[in-house]
């Protein structure tokens, strides 16, 4: 399925078939995710130091904040990992600093450096507005490297934890939907479409599983064009008309479906996407000939 706090994503939002996914969807929900993380991306509390305690770690887990904040990525790996030397104590405190070198290594994309520490610092009791921004970010990395089931272990963590955050149900959808547990994802869509109905990802999501599900029972073009019309009305893009496109396809639709990929072939362009315009335009042939899309091409 298509392409979600800081995150430069990977997918979850757009309507495009999975190798297509990958190339549209997920640039446009990791814009997302970048806004989300961004709301919790705040350095953790200051750490408090105590005469038991070495000197020295607070002043540098302090300069890597500073770092991250000013995308010093590669500072910031030096200063916490210097800060977890001198403080050397496996304590909860470590862990923050070993969650903040994770993040820092996420921005790096170095993403096996960053799921190692992030998977180490998970193990401690971390404030909730850290782990909630760590473990997205390894849901984000699992996802993205095919390990859809593990990603959806994190997702659950995380939908218990924020429960209102729409982004984290279309992201768990997106991988449901790997997973060919179709349903599953159709109810996450539904789920962030309640959450947050004045937001074009939710019924673009939908709109696109109902459009090119592989299983006929999951299909519904006159469903999926309701919904692509209500996201193309929230947001006109590429990604939104694309999908208004595969909906209408699978309404029987065809000739407004070249059309409306016509459309989307000139915000591709505005939006200086042109690396996606040859796949938009295999998409056009289909509908040519009368043949509907499917995720994961034809």
């Amino acid at each position: 399925m298509k392409p979600s706090p800081h995150i430069a994503s990977r997918r979850a939002r757009a309507g495009s078939p999975r190798p297509r996914r990958l190339i549209l969807a997920v640039p446009c929900l990791a814009v997302l995710c970048l806004a989300l993380l961004s709301l919790v991306a705040a350095p953790p509390p200051a750490l408090a130091q105590t005469q038991d305690q070495p000197a020295g770690w607070e002043e540098l887990s302090r300069q890597g904040d500073e770092a991250i904040a000013a995308k010093d990525y590669a500072g910031a790996v030096r200063l916490f990992s210097a800060a977890m030397e001198d403080y050397g104590l496996k304590t909860a405190l470590y862990g923050q600093m070993q969650a903040r070198r994770g993040e820092a290594y996420y921005f790096l994309r170095q993403e096996e450096k960053a799921e190692r520490d992030i998977s180490a610092a998970l193990k401690y009791s971390l404030a909730e507005p850290t782990a909630l921004r760590i473990r997205h970010m390894r849901a984000l990395m699992r996802a993205s490297s095919g390990r859809a089931a593990q990603a959806i272990g994190d997702y659950d963590i995380l939908v218990r934890l924020a429960p209102d955050n729409f982004l984290l149900y279309i992201q768990r959808g997106e991988a449901r939907s790997r997973l060919a547990r179709y349903r599953g994802a159709l109810d996450d869509f539904t789920e962030a479409i309640r959450l947050a109905p004045d937001r074009a990802e939710g019924y673009n999501s939908k709109a696109w599983l109902l459009a090119t599900c592989p299983r006929a029972s999951c299909r519904s073009g006159e469903e999926a064009l309701r919904l692509a019309q209500s996201a193309v009305g929230l947001r006109a893009t590429s990604y939104t008309l694309n999908t208004l496109a595969a909906a209408q396809a699978e309404a029987g639709q065809f000739d407004e479906a070249v059309r409306t990929l016509d459309q989307a072939i000139e915000k591709l362009q505005a939006e200086g996407r042109t690396g996606a315009i040859p796949l938009y335009r295999k998409m056009q042939e289909g509908f040519r000939a009368n043949r509907p899309w499917r995720e994961g091409g034809q």
